[in-house]
């Protein structure tokens, strides 16, 4: 029902091909869609166009999905950065003016690395919303099993 028209698989040649063959020039075509490569298939009937326009509208939604996660990891990188650098940056101000000597300065700079190193590897009982929901009498067991010896 193409009104006449020549499908693509007609316009390449590929009508009297095995389906494998068939499956390959349309995969190509598929990925030729998303990035700039050599393409010699071309949509030729409304329906291939109307499905060729599909294919490039959903590569592109998802492109658009992907550029989005990956901005949004990079700018929340950045915040985490950005406290870190201003909270360093109070504390140098704050050691300058009182002329703190040199080794209290880097002896508190070294210090204040590792408690961020720290506080990033450690997990506190704060960090787990969950563990606020035990009964009382598990919570106290598990503290001792915790901080006792």
């Amino acid at each position: 029902e193409n009104n006449g028209e020549m499908t693509w698989i007609e316009i390449a040649g590929l009508e009297n091909t095995d389906f494998w063959t068939q499956y390959l020039s349309a995969l190509h075509w598929s990925l030729t869609q998303f990035m700039p490569a050599t393409n010699n298939i071309a949509p030729n009937t409304a329906q291939e166009r109307i499905f060729a326009i599909f294919v490039v509208l959903i590569g592109l939604a998802v492109f658009s999905s992907f550029v989005s996660g990956v901005t949004n990891t990079v700018n929340q990188l950045r915040q985490i950065h950005t406290e870190l650098f201003k909270q360093e940056s109070k504390m140098k101000s704050f050691l300058t003016q009182k002329s703190v000597s040199v080794d209290v300065w880097c002896r508190v700079q070294k210090f204040c690395r590792l408690r961020i190193l720290l506080d990033k590897t450690s997990l506190k009982e704060a960090d787990i919303p969950m563990l606020k929901d035990l009964p009382q009498g598990l919570r106290v067991k598990l503290h001792q099993e915790i901080y006792m010896p």
